[in-house]
């Protein structure tokens, strides 16, 4: 039976990936994402190639521009029509819809008559929105962390949006234009890609939230106390100098619970630096890793990020029965989390009440097993078979 529906529910097209970087899934969400589809494509019949300009291992599905340099070159370009005529392609995934140099790379496609689909994997506008706490660092190197505040004033923060808009809408206006499907990660963001195109095809967009990648198979391993963050080390978007310091408040007031920081980053020697500054015990960091183990273990997961798309450690470590508490400054948080009945969302960026609702999860084991049961039913809306079903039906549509 089993065989008869996958059958039934295939269709063979080849597909490109296209982005900017390799497709390592231990790299970042972009890239698990993208292997998990991958690996649920080729099982219902789909041929999958990749795409990228940041050179690094080329295998039989991964190919690389040959000029990474000048995206342009007439060199990149022959190399992109000969990759698709050779194998075929008949749908390219633009996984760097954010990106206007790749996505102006992309549109070359259509000279070949090759469908269009363009993802954007994050929040169009929380960078600006959340302007003050995105950029502190950066404004904080140079000592000007002082004019921060002024950002939040209404009128500012109403011209800041207005640059950024005249900054991104030709960008935005093409994607729309070329693309045969833009696709953003929650319905949430319609209101942000409208900001830009008041006069918007709706028809032409569509909300597909990102898989779980790891699936627990019903982990019942007891968990550990243990706190963990998984991702990308970095102060602009992930924030995590805002968990260290919640840690700071309170690590001596737990002395059998440990924070462990899993990712990499270009802000990991300096985050390392930082917490031996601060004198905080019982941290670790682990650089890059498959976090299954540490999602197997830990009973809280801490995200700090001023903005995201749709970050897959959620559903990945709620599949695990992990508690996630994370600020509530992007639309797709709403889609991932109940406030206080599978997770925590905390006001932006209220660090008091973030570390009050951490410190309840700590002190209260019997609201730990609740809402890790809970966590785990709601990431079953976000399985592979569940998400990768849409994904089949509408490449099915795109095809036709």
């Amino acid at each position: 039976m089993n065989l008869i529906l996958t059958i039934n529910f295939s269709i063979f097209v080849n597909i490109l990936f296209v982005y900017s970087g390799p497709i390592i899934p231990e790299l970042g969400g972009v890239e698990r994402v993208t292997s998990v589809l991958t690996d649920f494509f080729i099982l219902r019949g789909i041929t999958v190639y990749y795409l990228s300009l940041e050179k690094c291992n080329e295998t039989s599905r991964q190919f690389y521009l040959p000029n990474p340099l000048d995206i342009y070159s007439e060199e990149n370009k022959l190399f992109f029509f000969q990759l698709l005529d050779k194998n075929k392609i008949d749908i390219i995934i633009n996984q760097s819809g954010l990106s206007p140099k790749v996505s102006r790379f992309c549109y070359l496609c259509k000279a070949r008559g090759i469908k269009l689909i363009s993802v954007v994997h994050s929040s169009l506008l929380a960078v600006i929105k959340n302007y003050s706490i995105s950029y502190f660092e950066k404004y904080n190197k140079y000592h000007l962390s002082f004019l921060l505040p002024l950002t939040n004033l209404w009128i500012v923060k109403k011209c800041i949006l207005f640059l950024y808009k005249i900054k991104y809408k030709n960008h935005y206006k093409e994607l729309h234009q070329y693309s045969d499907k833009v696709v953003l990660l929650s319905k949430g963001y319609f209101p942000e890609l409208s900001f830009f195109l008041p006069r918007m095809d709706f028809n032409k967009v569509i909300a597909i939230p990102n898989p779980v990648s790891f699936n627990s198979n019903h982990c019942t391993r007891s968990k550990e106390q243990e706190i963990l963050y998984v991702g990308r080390i970095d102060f602009y978007q992930k924030k995590i100098d805002i968990l260290l310091q919640i840690w700071k408040n309170i690590f001596n007031k737990y002395p059998d619970w440990k924070l462990t920081i899993v990712g990499g980053g270009k802000d990991l020697d300096t985050a390392i630096k930082m917490s031996e500054k601060m004198g905080l015990k019982r941290i670790t960091f682990e650089d890059f890793q498959i976090p299954i183990e540490y999602y197997k273990r830990a009973s809280i997961l801490c995200m700090t990020s001023a903005f995201e798309g749709f970050p897959m450690v959620l559903p990945e470590a709620m599949n695990y029965k992990v508690i996630p508490i994370i600020f509530n400054s992007y639309s797709s948080a709403q889609d991932i989390i109940e406030n206080e009945i599978d997770g925590f969302l905390i006001p932006p960026f209220d660090i008091n009440k973030y570390q009050k609702k951490l410190q309840t999860l700590i002190e209260n084991k019997d609201v730990r097993n609740k809402m890790s049961q809970r966590a785990y039913l709601k990431s079953i809306h976000f399985s592979i078979e569940n998400i990768g079903n849409t994904w089949m039906d509408f490449i099915n549509k795109i095809a036709k």
